[in-house]
């Protein structure tokens, strides 16, 4: 089963690219590749989801 909440780096990502930074933006402010922001981003985005889904679940239980 795969882990529900956001990682610490998935949290920062999530934050920077909701105030608006490009990948650009965030992979020179925290020294990774463009590459890495991307993978982190996508799987922050497939753990919301999984929570999203979860949330649904328990609304309809």
């Amino acid at each position: 089963m795969r882990r529900k909440e956001l990682t610490p780096r998935e949290k920062e990502v999530y934050e920077l690219l909701q105030q608006g930074l490009t990948t650009k933006e965030i992979a020179t402010k925290l020294k990774i590749t463009q590459q890495r922001v991307q993978v982190v981003a996508r799987n922050a985005k497939y753990r919301l989801m999984d929570q999203a889904k979860d949330l649904d679940n328990s609304v309809d239980s």
